[in-house]
């Protein structure tokens, strides 16, 4: 057995020598509890990396107003969807006039699922509609941004667009999103949505060519709810 004073904390502490020959390699400088009491910070300075990371990411996916929702205060149909819905092919659809909190409880659930280990992205309808317009841009780096955030919404996990309905949507937009929904729906990944217009007023926001196709997959593979 060696004997040392501990380069942290100055204590005697007893160790038994690793030896080639009759010489010691790798020497103990450190006692036993403060070893563990190092290990025990680094974990929790990495837990505290990894709760920092996930809270910057889910900054860049949920707005700030949407991040303090109080339940209790939406409509209970609502609650009542998303407490219930489990991560499955088929998504979520919230429909409703405005101020009945739609767009609070679809990232309330989002919220749950990303907390659960899913991966999730977010996006509203007329964003939808400027990526889907981007990605023709004269601006190379637009174009290239464009495609991987379309791309990108196509294979994640958990997909939330809000607001469809807001305005009429144009020819490439019809495709791009006719395209999202065949992607998802036949690779099984949901998606949350969230419109204040019903099913006929959609559909009039939409070309007859695709407007019945888009309606008929957000009906058949989503559970609609609406106040």
């Amino acid at each position: 057995m060696v004997t040392r004073s501990c380069k942290h904390c100055g204590d005697t502490f007893s160790y038994t020598p690793r030896l080639i020959g009759e010489r010691e390699v790798l020497p103990q400088r450190v006692c036993t509890p403060c070893i563990l009491r190092s290990q025990g910070e680094e974990l929790a300075e990495r837990e505290a990396r990894l709760q920092r990371q996930r809270a910057a990411e889910w900054a860049a996916i949920c707005p700030p107003l949407y991040r303090e929702t109080d339940l209790a205060r939406l409509p209970g149909t609502f609650r009542s969807a998303i407490d219930s819905w489990v991560y499955s092919p088929r998504g979520l659809g919230l429909v409703g006039p405005a101020g009945k909190g739609k767009t609070r409880a679809a990232f309330a659930l989002l919220c749950r699922m990303y907390q659960g280990g899913i991966v999730c992205e977010a996006i509203s309808a007329t964003r939808f509609g400027h990526l889907s317009a981007e990605q023709f841009s004269d601006n190379k780096d637009h174009r290239a941004r464009a495609a991987s955030r379309l791309t990108s919404l196509q294979h994640t996990g958990l997909l939330l667009i809000d607001d469809l309905g807001k305005c009429k949507m144009t020819e490439r937009c019809e495709v791009e999103f006719f395209d999202l929904l065949e992607h998802r729906t036949s690779h099984h990944l949901p998606t949350l949505w969230t419109a204040n217009a019903r099913g006929d007023q959609l559909l009039a926001l939409m070309s007859a060519d695709r407007g019945e196709p888009i309606l008929r997959r957000l009906a058949e593979f989503s559970e609609v709810v609406s106040v």
